[in-house]
């Protein structure tokens, strides 16, 4: 059964806030396994953008992800050494493809046990859509982007107003009311585009619109200052 028909399966039952609250993790848990390749992979909008991004600079080596769920675009992205992050990805992570690590956990437990020198040439964003911790993984990833590298912040651009929601719960509530039967949910990730042009003139950036899954692609152009989060 689909997250779909779940969901409306708990609103007709006058459940959905307690389903929500307390199975969203079990609906979305499949247990398939990964592609053994990048190559064998069917990829997604997102893995095509990373790929061509990193084949532009010519020499990425190390790629993280922040928030991979089932996975589908850490198995396609082609580069030679992949980090996953997620505190419940939904694959099995039994025979995992060469060079891939997947680390269960949160974003913020991640980045604690990371050492000081460690690098990535391309980072993408995808975990909580919400802007207080996107900014978070956003802060703590650009300590440890080469300065060379590129960053990826998916989910910039909402559907509508239900969808920037930061509440899940809330969003999904007031979309079955709607009627609406094809969940979407950016949260307020949004908020990030214009803390971006008014707070870190250390940044470049440019939002990716037009193929239904826009992002914002981001780069050092100072690499030697520091990215400092601003209250």
């Amino acid at each position: 059964m689909g997250m779909t028909r779940r969901i409306w399966g708990s609103a007709r039952r006058g459940s959905l806030r307690r389903d929500i609250r307390g199975n969203l993790d079990s609906w979305r848990l499949d247990h398939r396994r990964l592609a053994p390749s990048a190559e064998r992979a069917s990829g997604t909008i997102s893995s095509e953008r990373i790929n061509r991004l990193a084949s532009t600079g010519g020499s990425a080596s190390s790629y993280l992800e922040i928030g991979v769920e089932h996975g589908y675009t850490l198995e396609a992205v082609k580069i030679a050494t992949r980090v996953g992050v997620d505190p419940h990805p939904a694959f099995s992570r039994r025979s995992l493809p060469a060079g891939l690590t997947v680390r269960s956990m949160t974003s913020d437990e991640y980045f604690e046990t990371l050492g000081e020198d460690a690098r990535f040439d391309v980072i993408f964003l995808d975990g909580l859509h919400t802007y207080g911790q996107t900014y978070r993984d956003l802060i703590n990833s650009l300590r440890h982007l080469d300065p060379r590298g590129v960053l990826i912040i998916d989910d910039v651009v909402p559907s509508d107003a239900l969808s920037s929601m930061p509440d899940l719960t809330a969003s999904i509530e007031a979309q079955v009311r709607r009627g609406v039967t094809d969940f979407m949910w950016h949260g307020d990730v949004f908020r990030i585009v214009p803390l971006l042009r008014d707070h870190h003139p250390e940044l470049r950036y440019w939002t990716v619109v037009g193929r239904g899954n826009e992002q914002t692609v981001l780069w050092k152009v100072d690499p030697h200052r520091e990215s400092v989060a601003v209250d």
